[in-house]
């Protein structure tokens, strides 16, 4: 496989684990959505949580999408 073409695999890869973290993890914490709500309680963590769990995972996918610190964001994620 060249170069070129393995670039533009991890690339697509990268966008479509980007989407997937934003539109079924991230969006629904930062809006309150009903279904992380009641999924959080049933594990336990109290309501007021979810929010801060948002946030704390967007700046760990921040941190994934910038080349400098990619690897600490993929730990940090994976940990979660």
């Amino acid at each position: 496989m060249s170069p070129a073409v393995m670039a533009w695999s991890g690339r697509i890869l990268t966008g479509c684990f980007t989407i997937f973290m934003l539109a079924a993890s991230i969006a629904p914490k930062l809006i309150g959505a009903d279904v992380t709500t009641n999924s959080l309680r049933e594990l336990g963590w109290p309501d007021g949580y979810v929010l801060m769990i948002g946030l704390i995972e967007m700046a760990c996918l921040a941190l994934y999408l910038l080349p400098e610190s990619s690897i600490l964001g993929a730990v940090l994620k994976s940990i979660k």
